[in-house]
């Protein structure tokens, strides 16, 4: 079985995404995500769930940057498992959502159930956005080497 560059797909934008906001003291927004994963870019074959939950900074922008530092963790729930990551970085925003400026960035695996537990790697996201908001979720795990 291998996981070397097998692709998800999860759109915020989806119906059946759930976004959850809440405004913290000192310009800080807490962040949930949660949504349908599916298999394809046409998002016509679900194959599991994803759960954001994320931390945006200074919202009140007081650097005049318009880039706000943002911190969380996502966990994807596949039918044989969870791979979780953490990711910090700096996010714009753009309409009402805050994202990463990048198309693409890489986190490394901080953790897994079932029988992705004993693997290891990256995920590295790509964010399209045309014609509907999509995020590519690449996965390069590799099983970790027993001594």
């Amino acid at each position: 079985m291998s996981f070397k560059n097998a692709a998800l797909y999860f759109s915020p934008s989806a119906g059946s995404t759930v976004i959850d906001r809440v405004s913290g003291s000192n310009g800080t927004i807490y962040e949930t995500l949660n949504g349908n994963l599916y298999t394809d870019n046409t998002l016509s074959t679900i194959v599991g769930r994803i759960a954001i939950s994320q931390t945006i900074f200074d919202i009140n922008d007081t650097n005049l940057s318009g880039v706000f530092e943002t911190t969380g963790q996502s966990t994807l729930y596949l039918p044989n498992g969870t791979l979780l990551y953490t990711f910090s970085g700096q996010t714009i925003k753009i309409g009402n959502n805050y994202v990463f400026p990048l198309a693409q960035y890489t986190f490394n695996i901080t953790n897994a159930t079932g029988i992705y537990q004993p693997m290891y790697g990256q995920i590295t996201i790509i964010s399209t956005d045309v014609p509907t908001e999509l995020r590519v979720f690449n996965l390069a795990l590799k099983w970790r080497q027993s001594h």
